[in-house]
């Protein structure tokens, strides 16, 4: 791995964090570090093998972050791989917001459509009588004022 990869990594495993200016200055701090080692006359690949996985100096941030009560935003799923159009729906907002886990997500997205097709089918259940005799009264004036009331 070259110092572009290292530092393009650590950037995209940290794009879930709500602070982008500590993002930014992460991300330099250790851009920095690495031209230091680099000019004390270590390689490349010697500094990089010393830091370790970008994504796990990433984790330790984001769990570090956590721990003091800020909010880091995270998806473990769709961060390898996104969708499409990357486009969010408001549930999906909703639950990076409350950052909960993807099974959690999809059963809450589950529960509410269920949900919504039991009110409406409740709904309709309830405005079928009344649209049924409010249609047959309808038909019943109409047909009662062309035929007699002209």
């Amino acid at each position: 791995m070259s110092k572009q990869e290292f530092i393009d990594s650590l950037r995209r495993e940290l794009s879930g964090m709500e602070d982008y200016e500590y993002v930014n200055d992460t991300v330099n701090y250790y851009e920095n570090y690495i031209e230091s080692e680099i000019r004390k006359g270590n390689t490349e690949a010697s500094v990089l093998e010393g830091l370790g996985d970008a994504r796990l100096i990433a984790k330790s941030i984001k769990a570090s972050k956590r721990s003091a009560g800020q909010t880091v935003y995270e998806d473990p799923v769709m961060d390898e791989r996104t969708t499409e159009n990357n486009q969010s729906t408001g549930l999906t907002i909703l639950s990076k917001f409350l950052n909960l886990p993807t099974w959690t997500r999809r059963l809450v997205g589950g529960a509410v459509i269920i949900g919504g097709l039991i009110v409406a089918g409740t709904v309709l259940s309830w405005m079928f009588p009344v649209l049924l005799v409010g249609g047959i009264a309808y038909v019943f004036y109409r047909f009662i004022r062309d035929n007699f009331l002209q």
